[in-house]
């Protein structure tokens, strides 16, 4: 490991960060680009373990074990990480735009209250893990996306939200950042009651995001808390895992690249629907940061826009 910056020395208040926890996979077998596909279980044998994570998922503790196995092995930490210690820090923000996100998905997946999808057809089925991540829903919001008039709409309306909301958010005036790089796309997250929990525990550089990429998390419905929530430490390593508390109408910051997070069985009676989009502020922007296959997983132009960050005398397009 190399030597630490002084900034990351006292993010972690030690000389190195922490180890990584112990996987607990339960044998699981590990995608890591280095190792060879292995032949996928059939239909029968994901039926069972499905039952099987059901089953073993619930209980009233947010830290069921079970539900924390990691999907795969944690990565080195990253050589040099220049994002400002404030940023690092979980943050939540109102925003104004909850409603018109909350309308485009519900044209996307042809659902009417969001919060109660699990009761229609589709959803009872996804809940009996008929169809488990790739859902009726999931499929819809895919082909919705691929349809140009749809992502237009889709597209002006995230815009808006990296323009009107994240300055402030990443205090890009104080620190200098001229332009934010965003996913363009945002991901769409929809966990519903007593379905099995699809997001085990994990951090986005092990997926090749580049670290000083941070997180902004927005429930497109209300009462997010407790199980249908997403868990996250509050530091890296540090493994204090706590469920996120976040309003209709506000997102929450996070270091999802470094501070690892995962979702458990919800057992609340409303699914959680909820967009997540990455950002990487333009100065910190790597535009060539591989995987460690050498090539560049996420590009500026495709998963990424930017957008010009406002001076703070310049009106907003929204003013009057």
């Amino acid at each position: 490991l190399c030597a630490m910056s002084a900034p990351e020395a006292e993010f972690w208040g030690r000389d190195s960060p922490p180890d990584p926890a112990p996987s607990h996979d339960d044998g699981a077998q590990s995608d890591t680009p280095s190792q060879r596909p292995q032949q996928r279980p059939g239909k029968q044998q994901q039926q069972q373990r499905g039952k099987g994570r059901q089953d073993r998922g619930g209980g009233d503790s947010p830290l069921e074990p079970v539900q924390r196995r990691e999907r795969r092995p944690s990565l080195s930490r990253p050589e040099r990480i220049d994002l400002p210690l404030e940023l690092r820090e979980h943050k939540i923000f109102p925003h104004g735009l909850a409603e018109e996100m909350a309308g485009l998905v519900r044209e996307a997946i042809e659902a009417g209250d969001l919060a109660q999808v699990h009761t229609t057809e589709f959803g009872k089925r996804a809940v009996a893990g008929e169809s488990g991540r790739n859902n009726a829903f999931e499929k819809r919001w895919k082909t919705a996306v691929r349809d140009k008039v749809f992502l237009e709409k889709l597209s002006s309306c995230i815009r808006k939200f990296v323009q009107q909301c994240l300055p402030a958010a990443i205090d890009s005036h104080t620190n200098g950042y001229t332009a934010i790089c965003y996913q363009a796309v945002p991901s769409l997250r929809i966990h519903m009651p007593h379905a099995p929990a699809h997001v085990l525990l994990h951090k986005d550089y092990d997926y090749f995001h580049q670290p000083n990429e941070i997180n902004f998390w927005i429930p497109l419905v209300a009462g997010v808390r407790g199980s249908n929530s997403l868990a996250c430490e509050s530091a890296p390593g540090v493994g204090d895992y706590t469920p996120f508390e976040v309003g209709f109408g506000e997102c929450i910051r996070f270091w999802g690249n470094q501070c690892r997070h995962y979702t458990q069985l919800n057992t609340t009676d409303t699914t959680r629907v909820s967009f997540d989009i990455r950002v990487v502020p333009l100065e910190l922007f790597d535009p060539a940061f591989p995987s460690p296959r050498g090539t560049v997983a996420f590009r500026l132009g495709e998963y990424y826009e930017s957008v010009p960050v406002r001076s703070e005398s310049e009106p907003s397009s929204n003013s009057a």
